[in-house]
């Protein structure tokens, strides 16, 4: 045809083309991968040689010959040399804290743990942790000075997700961290995933005391290495032999907050009805300001402080319910002082499990055989659905109402379960949340090394059929549990057991 142009021009373009939209779909999901947030993206590949730091002693616990924690968190690129070494006994600064968590968390979403430092040099860690959720802009206002033990913990917990940090150890309490210790979240949830050691046998923190870079070192290396994070058993820091006598004298001079709510702890457990402390009014003032802190345990309460003397009068009340689990918890002291309402409980309980419970049984068949007692021989009260504020059915949200009346609601079961386990020397904790936008109580517990949750109220059929059950909510993980409980979740243990 004259004057039509030639078509090959033309032919080669779209074939450029089509090649090139070949090469962006093979090549990107490859990149998109290695960019994707991931443990497997800490890599021990940066040159680490014996002997480069002078004043490193590869034959000490952290030395190439023993544990190898400074070579390895140097492989890992998340650790550097300080001066002319590495300084493995200097405490780590809150600048070098902050900066080991920003690198661990770039390098687990796919970075490479490299920033461009500016002036101070700490100040783009410092911006990168507060953009990215592992600190508070207002948390600290020198990060020059020593990073405490307790504030380590802080700033390294949150440097990767919650689900990165799994619990191998159960660890419910530690000697020296209670409820004023700050972070406490954090310290629990290193302890519990094998990340943090304690000091000695009882698992010791020492939260207000600096941390050393070689400390920091063996911290950074089994966050990030799985494979190095330990299986520990610590001996109990909380003796039930202990008795209030012991540490307590009437008029006693309290130093601190951190004293005095140790007596506020140790009284619960013990059920002490009511005491008096000499202290100062900055003491004071801090528990006038987290009073509920202090009566957690209590169902009520009172106090009297006097300035001149400095007199501090405090009466506590206990509930049914924790009176019956200090009875557990610490038999020895709490039995002086616990009602006979709680002891005929703690009784019946006991004559419950001798019936069901052997020593042969595993921690899984004792939750099962629990689950199933329950279930057998308890129904659920159905009247409150309709007249839920009824004072004539209050009974009936209480472990009590379920023994005495043998009917009960969510509550009385996830009370009663915990009671049970608890005798049986399984851990169980009581979880509070909401079912379908409702509130709702069940439990979670620890069997053999992995957390389930156990919903007995959910596997009870309504209306009650004689001998019937299910285990639909029997040993279910987070997800599954998920689809209609919600809770929570930082104050529970995470569930990811793929045993049962």
């Amino acid at each position: 045809m004259k004057g039509a142009k030639p078509l090959h021009n033309k032919s080669k373009i779209i074939f450029c083309i089509l090649f090139i939209w070949c090469l962006i779909y093979l090549v990107l999901p490859v990149a998109a991968l290695a960019a994707e947030a991931s443990m497997t993206n800490f890599v021990l590949d940066t040159p680490y040689n014996a002997g480069q730091f002078a004043d490193v002693d590869e034959s000490k616990w952290y030395g190439e010959s023993q544990q190898q924690v400074i070579k390895k968190v140097c492989e890992l690129g998340i650790m550097v040399g300080r001066g002319n070494g590495f300084a493995p006994d200097e405490p780590v600064t809150l600048a070098e804290a902050i900066t080991m968590a920003a690198r661990l968390h770039d390098i687990y979403n796919g970075g490479d743990g490299q920033f461009v430092q500016g002036n101070p040099w700490y100040q783009v860690y410092v911006d990168y942790a507060v953009e990215n959720g592992i600190i508070n802009s207002d948390d600290f206002s020198n990060y020059n000075r020593a990073a405490t033990r307790a504030e380590m913990a802080y700033i390294f917990a949150y440097a990767l997700p919650t689900e990165e940090l799994t619990a191998i150890n159960t660890v419910n309490s530690l000697p020296d961290v209670n409820e004023v210790t700050p972070y406490k979240e954090s310290i629990f949830l290193l302890y519990r995933a094998g990340v943090l050691m304690g000091n000695d046998t009882k698992g010791t923190f020492t939260p207000y005391k600096p941390i050393s870079r070689a400390q920091a070192a063996a911290i950074i290396t089994r966050i990030a290495l799985p494979q190095e994070r330990q299986k520990v058993t610590f001996t109990e820091s909380n003796s039930p032999s202990l008795l209030w006598t012991d540490v307590y004298t009437p008029g006693m001079w309290v130093n601190s907050k951190e004293q005095l709510y140790e007596i506020f702890d140790l009284a619960a457990k013990s059920l002490i009805p009511g005491f008096e402390v000499s202290m100062s009014q900055d003491v004071c003032d801090f528990f006038v300001a987290n009073w509920e802190l202090f009566f957690k345990n209590a169902e009520g309460g009172s106090y009297v402080y006097s300035r001149n003397p400095s007199l501090f009068e405090v009466e506590i009340d206990y509930s049914l319910n924790y009176e019956v689990g200090a009875l557990y918890s610490n038999y020895a002291a709490a039995s002086l002082y616990a009602s006979e309402e709680a002891k005929t409980y703690d009784a019946k309980m006991y004559s419950i499990l001798s019936g069901i419970i052997n020593d042969n049984m595993t921690e899984y068949e004792k939750a099962k055989v629990v689950h199933d007692y329950l279930i057998k021989n308890y129904k659920y009260d159905t009247r409150l659905i309709s007249d839920p504020e009824n004072p004539s059915y209050y009974r009936s949200y209480s472990f009590a109402g379920l023994l005495d009346n043998g009917i009960g609601v969510c509550q009385a079961y996830a009370e009663l379960f915990y009671h049970l386990l608890c005798r049986a020397g399984v851990d169980c904790y009581i979880v509070y949340g909401e079912s379908n936008g409702v509130g709702h109580a069940w439990n979670i517990v620890y069997l053999d090394g992995e957390y389930y949750h156990v919903d007995a109220t959910y596997d009870d059929p309504v209306p009650d059929v004689a001998g019937r059950l299910y285990y639909d909510y029997f040993c279910l993980t987070d997800s599954e549990i998920a689809k209609n409980h919600t809770w929570e979740r930082d104050n529970y243990p995470v569930c990811t057991g793929t045993k049962y």
